[in-house]
């Protein structure tokens, strides 16, 4: 993994933790960038829930998702599809 797509997700898990509802979650990657299958999702740091985010062919593709999810969140829409699986 890249130095870039490193610092992505350490800043995307720090405003996380600054959400109070996302507190307990981070976002992580499966994969090696090696196929075109490489998850990212947000999971419970406990491990027992994960919500797929997208799949990602490149970092850079990787870095441009993680980026635009955190996005999404900034909104603060309680309806929005983490919050309301994470209700749920």
């Amino acid at each position: 993994m890249s130095k870039k797509l490193e610092k992505a997700i350490k800043e995307a898990n720090k405003e996380l933790k600054q959400q109070d509802h996302f507190q307990n979650y981070q976002i992580s990657i499966d994969g090696n960038f090696k196929s075109e299958y490489n998850e990212i999702r947000l999971s419970s740091k406990d491990g027992v829930r994960h919500f797929p985010i997208c799949y990602a062919e490149t970092e850079d593709m990787a870095i441009a998702i993680i980026k635009a999810y955190l996005i999404g969140l900034a909104h603060g829409k309680d309806k929005s599809y983490p919050k309301f699986c994470d209700k749920n």
